[in-house]
């Protein structure tokens, strides 16, 4: 409940806080993941299913994959780079992350940001179509099914790398998740080890369904789509997880620690890379 009130914009119907589970509560980012995913991955099985145009299902898709969080992860990006982008000593980018004012520099990326998931939105739509139009009347069903599933593991991938990301490196002295005793340090750096296995456990097990899923319904089509469509989805779920990875570690680097929108940051950039690998893969595996 605490992880849901938290990165979720769906209506939580008891909202938890406890300070103390700050840490156990990214532990869940996968899951977290996983609800933004399968609601992506059912919005475009809707989308298609009532034939709206392609500008429009890209429009709602990206909507969706800011407004699932409350737009909070777009809040933390629009943070970072007007504190990065300010090229300012580190002091004066830490003062900046933390000011409540948004600068040109936030505003100019969050348009880039946006327009670049809505076209990669668009053109995986775009090359779903041409997808399903080419598919054997038998399989077409199945073809539907499977053609955005890859959409369902890039929201896990990053939340989970951002997640991890928190509790494995050294947070930002003004971050809420940073500790001041080193009693209570050493006892922070045990829980976070504990809480990391949790989410590389949740995010396994998350993943693996989803293979598994892929193969299922590929295999149903051919045994060439087996090998097309698990290609797809390893590929945009890599290059999500080294994306949000790398970006943390960019901004974390700029901005001299981690907090929670350098996180927020990470997933945006993150999953903007993999929507646009997707896309790439897509119309190259057509």
């Amino acid at each position: 409940m605490m992880a849901w009130g938290n990165f979720l914009s769906i209506p939580c119907p008891k909202k938890i806080w406890d300070n103390n589970l700050k840490k156990e509560m990214l532990s869940l980012l996968p899951f977290i993941g996983l609800i933004a995913g399968l609601l992506e991955y059912a919005l475009c099985l809707a989308m298609r299913r009532f034939l709206l145009p392609i500008s429009v299902s890209a429009f709602f898709l990206t909507l969706v994959a800011f407004g699932i969080s409350g737009f909070m992860h777009a809040d933390g990006f629009m943070d970072c780079c007007d504190a990065i982008l300010s090229r300012r000593d580190l002091a004066e980018r830490q003062r900046i992350l933390k000011d409540s004012k948004v600068g040109a520099f936030a505003v100019i990326s969050m348009i880039l940001l946006a327009l670049g998931t809505f076209a990669a939105f668009f053109a995986i739509c775009e090359r779903e179509l041409a997808t399903i139009a080419i598919s054997y009347t038998v399989s077409q069903k199945v073809t539907t099914l499977i053609n955005p599933i890859a959409l369902i593991s890039i929201p896990v991938i990053s939340r989970a790398t951002a997640g991890a990301c928190v509790l494995g490196l050294k947070p930002l002295q003004t971050s809420q998740y940073a500790v001041d005793t080193e009693a209570v340090k050493a006892e922070d750096k045990n829980a976070s080890a504990k809480n990391l296995k949790r989410l590389a456990i949740a995010v396994l097990i998350i993943l693996a369904v989803v293979l598994v899923v892929t193969v299922v319904l590929a295999a149903r089509i051919s045994k060439e789509a087996i090998s097309i469509f698990v290609f797809r989805l390893i590929v945009s779920t890599v290059s999500t997880l080294l994306a949000t990875r790398l970006f943390a570690e960019l901004a974390r680097k700029n901005l001299g620690g981690m907090s929670g929108d350098i996180a927020g940051f990470a997933i945006c950039m993150g999953e903007l890379v993999g929507y646009i690998v997707l896309a790439f893969v897509m119309s190259m595996l057509i």
